[in-house]
């Protein structure tokens, strides 16, 4: 309301604030008003601040997270294609930015059990990411435990078990022994 009184709703800080409310609503599990907020913030941010822009990058994605999570996959999937153009366009291929609707897209894909096409995604994920980030960093053991479970679905047992043993090894390396994230690669 703050942000909102002072700066307008079409401003870029109220347009973030907006955000940061769907995202909430979001992880609340309250699907409707976070995609009627999130296709807001989106509308927004394209008009404000153009297509070819990092934030309506940003927003696409966010809209994408919550079309996946009510379970509406094919206007999802072309958000994060778009969403990924627009990042390899403006960041590069291998940036982060477009890492993430990237991890995105490939969990569309398994949702609706296209494993065909989201194998690559894993594999290009982690080529992209060792290559940025070092073997080791905590994000790849995400992408090798993303890739497990499309195998284990697959019931590739061997491939499924050798992503997650490489899961492990980069997560304990990363957050050591004792981290959370250990345990989620070896259930």
């Amino acid at each position: 309301e703050l942000v909102l009184s002072r700066y307008g709703d079409q401003h870029p800080k109220s347009i973030s604030a907006l955000n940061r409310i769907g995202s909430v609503d979001l992880r609340t599990g309250s699907l409707e008003q976070a995609e009627e907020i999130h296709r807001d913030v989106l509308e927004k941010t394209r008009s404000l601040l153009g297509q070819g822009h990092s934030q309506t990058a940003y927003a696409t994605n966010g809209l994408g997270v919550v079309l996946l999570q009510q379970g509406n996959y094919d206007e999802a999937e072309a958000l994060f294609l778009e969403s990924i153009n627009a990042y390899e366009a403006l960041q590069g291929a291998d940036s982060a930015g477009a890492m993430r609707p990237m991890i995105n897209l490939a969990l569309a894909y398994t949702e609706t059990q296209r494993y065909d096409e989201a194998i690559p995604i894993h594999d290009e994920l982690l080529r992209r990411e060792i290559a940025a980030m070092g073997p080791d960093f905590w994000r790849v053991g995400l992408h090798y435990n993303n890739a497990g479970l499309v195998y284990q679905d697959l019931r590739q047992l061997k491939k499924a078990e050798t992503s997650f043993r490489n899961a492990q090894e980069v997560i304990r390396k990363a957050w050591g022994e004792d981290h959370p994230g250990l345990a989620y690669s070896t259930n």
